[in-house]
């Protein structure tokens, strides 16, 4: 993560150096792309260091993959869609005896 929030401020050197880390650990190559093709492999590479762990979904939600196709691996909805809330877990009407002032997720409604 903080390879991929150096290359969002623009500071792909410190973002390559970073990520180097764990591709070296792994005995892979330095990655050599810049700008947003920089970013994208930054992204591959948080996949592939945790897979099967889980974090695949919540990066596509946090990074908005998630209304893109391409990354069908997550659930995919339109950008109407997430806007409305479907990227959240659906809260049951119930909950608003114990918190009325909570506001329900509008897609799921």
């Amino acid at each position: 993560m903080q390879a991929e929030a150096y290359a969002e401020l623009g500071n792909e050197g410190a973002a390559k150096t970073a990520v180097g880390v764990v591709r070296e650990r792994a005995k892979a190559a330095p990655l050599t792309q810049t700008g947003n093709e920089l970013k994208e492999q930054i992204f591959l590479e948080r996949s592939r260091e945790f897979i099967g762990e889980g974090h695949y979904w919540f990066d596509c939600v946090r990074s908005r993959r998630i209304i893109d196709i391409s990354y069908k691996y997550c659930y995919h909805s339109t950008v109407e869609q997430f806007r409305a809330g479907a990227w959240t877990w659906p809260i049951d009407r119930s909950a608003l005896i114990n918190n009325p002032e909570m506001t329900l997720n509008n897609y799921w409604e």
